[in-house]
């Protein structure tokens, strides 16, 4: 059985692909992509915050106090509109990034303590809303200062002018830390990168070795060795198995150098993640690799043995992709706890095991339930492939 792993591993070894998916995309390619995203997500919304606007008013002279102090706002220039053009057609036009319409009557219904409603018009059907943000910090300001203004003039004090403003504050003490707060947020991503490490490195390798072989014929002769056919399965699966386990070590292991190293001081949310993170974390995550690329081995193998061709099994195996992305989505799901019954589903589990690793609150109870339960799956999905293999209508289809 050993020989037919090493044999494998060699024809492996030989492939540059395999070691193209194995070592670089996991320590440079993905590391580069995913700084490099921060980096190009800061600028553009740092360039977006940072944009003139500019903008239409209707109605200005029903509100000088109001018009002064957006005149005072920074980054907005005003645009007249052209003549018999309305503030939705300037704004559909790109003209104008937003229209302000006062009403009639603002300024004189401010004074005697009536609310009105100014009508904002722009385009919502974006990522970062800055329009609203902006305009809404003036209309705050502004109606602070009317409010103030109008208690004065009835001879209210401060201190009944706060209560007025503000009856009931609330103070919020969180008991979670940044990394926490980090983690639930995009903790349950790593499985999915560390996950897919191990899937595109061992794909290649894995659809060679069932039906690659049969292509090429050389099936034939591994069967004719004086080896029992579950051996045969396992020598492929171990091998199978150890490059995908490499190549989700190796992710780790990069994503913890990275973050400690080209992202450290930049404050962003890998420098967050990783507060606090250490060795035990990192091989935490590590252990929860094995048992979860041990699922897909078996399930490549199975797949390369039945299927007739490595084209028909390329095929396969991009379907099983995507239903290894479901369970992983389910994780993504609001207040998804691993306590909930959900420490039993496999890949689910793995998914929230590394988050709640990467917040640093798992339990041990609840780290050795997915493990277990997900030893569990990877034995019988071996099971299966090895009684599989040994039908002679999956061999030879």
């Amino acid at each position: 059985m050993w020989t037919v792993f090493k044999k494998e591993i060699l024809e492996m070894l030989r492939e540059r692909r395999t070691l193209l998916f194995t070592f670089l995309l996991p320590t440079v390619v993905i590391p580069v992509l995913i700084g490099g995203f921060g980096v190009l997500a800061g600028y553009k919304t740092g360039q977006e915050t940072d944009r003139v606007l500019k903008y239409a008013v209707v109605g200005a002279e029903h509100a000088p106090g109001l018009y002064a102090r957006l005149l005072a706002v920074p980054k907005l220039e005003r645009v007249a509109l052209a003549p018999g053009a309305s503030v939705d057609d300037a704004v559909r036009s790109g003209s104008v990034s937003l229209g302000l319409i006062i009403p009639a009557g603002f300024e004189q219904a401010m004074a005697e303590g009536r609310s009105m409603t100014l009508e904002l018009h722009y385009n919502d059907a974006v990522t970062v809303d800055t329009v609203a943000r902006r305009m809404r910090l003036l209309t705050t300001s502004y109606g602070a200062e009317v409010r103030q203004r109008y208690l004065a003039a009835h001879a209210i004090g401060d201190a009944a002018q706060h209560f007025v403003a503000e009856p009931v504050s609330l103070e919020i003490k969180s008991t979670a830390n940044a990394r926490q707060r980090t983690g639930e947020l995009v903790g349950a991503f790593l499985p999915y990168i560390f996950l897919m490490m191990g899937f595109t490195a061992s794909m290649s390798a894995a659809l060679d070795m069932g039906a690659g072989e049969k292509e090429r014929g050389t099936l034939e002769s591994l069967l004719l060795l004086p080896l029992p056919r579950s051996h045969l399965v396992l020598a492929k699966f171990f091998a199978i198995a150890l490059l995908g386990i490499v190549a989700g070590l190796v992710s780790v292991v990069s994503l913890a150098v990275w973050g400690l190293g080209l992202f450290k001081g930049a404050g962003g949310a890998i420098e967050q993640m990783l507060q606090g993170a250490g060795a035990y974390d990192i091989a935490l995550v590590g252990l929860m690799i094995l048992p979860a690329n041990a699922i897909v081995a078996a399930l490549l193998l199975a797949v390369s043995f039945y299927a007739r061709s490595y084209r028909e099994a390329g095929q396969y195996a991009s379907v099983m992709l995507l239903l290894l992305l479901g369970p992983i989505l389910i994780a993504l799901l609001p207040n998804m706890q691993l306590h909930s019954g959900w420490a039993w589903v496999p890949i689910t589990n793995i998914a929230l095991a590394v988050k709640e690793i990467v917040k640093g609150t798992l339990m041990p109870g609840d780290f050795a339930v997915v493990f277990v339960s997900t030893t569990l799956v990877a034995g019988s999905l071996l099971w299966f492939c090895t009684v599989w293999c040994k039908r002679e209508s999956v061999l030879f289809r």
